[in-house]
């Protein structure tokens, strides 16, 4: 675990939290910032700093496999799951060898990337990939489900106790 990491947890908590911090929240990400010399920011709206909240988390903690579980965790200001408008869909990849994508991305307060496949650069047909498409479940995957290993071992455990959708 990295002193980022524990700061922005920090700072997810005080924002999140209705009697947090939001200063200290504040200064926790500018402690992340500056370390790469990036500006501070200088907001206390706490819309503002969940945004800048998630943009650290995405930037700073990017390849160390915590961006599948902020987008299940997180959720959108009308209050659904993030993981709602993010994993229903074709997940994108580059087209193939030495083709340059000319897809125009639209990038949300979450930090989000999405396409609309008739919007392009060039005005060409929309030459990313379908990876593979995805299907959120509400209600189902924000959990994960509880080893089977420990239901068969615990007696205070029972299958009834089992997380919804397993």
């Amino acid at each position: 675990m990295r002193y980022a990491e524990l700061l922005l947890i920090d700072a997810e908590a005080n924002i999140e939290w209705d009697g947090g911090d939001l200063k200290r929240a504040q200064n926790d990400i500018n402690q992340v910032r500056q370390r790469v010399k990036m500006p501070k920011i200088t907001t206390l709206d706490r819309a503002e700093l969940r945004s800048a909240l998630r943009y650290e988390r995405t930037v700073e903690l990017c390849d160390e496999g915590f961006r599948w579980f902020d987008i299940r965790r997180w959720k959108m200001s009308d209050g659904r799951a993030l993981a709602e408008k993010v994993m229903n869909g074709p997940q994108y990849a580059p087209g193939f060898k030495d083709i340059i994508s000319n897809a125009k991305p639209t990038i949300d307060e979450n930090w989000t990337v999405s396409y609309n496949t008739s919007d392009t650069w060039d005005g060409k047909a929309f030459n990313l990939r379908t990876l593979i498409n995805l299907y959120y479940q509400p209600g189902k995957d924000e959990l994960w489900p509880l080893p089977d290993r420990e239901i068969r071992t615990n007696a205070a455990i029972g299958q009834e106790n089992q997380n919804p959708g397993y």
